[in-house]
């Protein structure tokens, strides 16, 4: 049985992997909203700021550190880099699932700084 968890997971894969358009067909659902500050809330806003930073950023790739689902919440921690000279971000996505479709999406950012003062790193 397919869970939300692997739901997300291959989301995550499918648009790293240049498949915006058909990651979104297949895995976001009729009403989603995200919450990204940057963009307009509905689905389309948010997939083109992916095809546009994916056009920019065209080796960017995910390193997916944790899965966790709850019920219908599922949180993806990863480490996220846009090309192999950057130190990347750590991200957590929170999807909220609904009859098997992402209904909606939060996501915060954090730089992986070049100077880790922390000896066991960000991940």
């Amino acid at each position: 049985m397919t869970t939300n968890k692997d739901h997300a997971v291959e989301f995550l894969q499918m648009i790293v992997a240049h498949k915006i358009k058909e990651a979104y067909a297949k895995h976001i659902g009729k009403n989603f909203v995200h919450h990204n500050a940057q963009f307009k809330s509905d689905a389309e806003s948010l997939m083109n700021a992916m095809i546009d930073a994916h056009t920019k950023n065209p080796n960017i790739t995910i390193d997916i550190k944790n899965a966790l689902e709850d019920e219908d919440l599922v949180a993806i921690h990863l480490h996220v880099k846009h090309n192999k000279e950057e130190s990347g971000y750590a991200i957590v996505h929170l999807f909220r699932f609904l009859d098997g479709k992402i209904a909606e999406l939060w996501d915060v950012a954090q730089e992986v700084p070049k100077d880790i003062k922390n000896e066991k790193g960000m991940f």
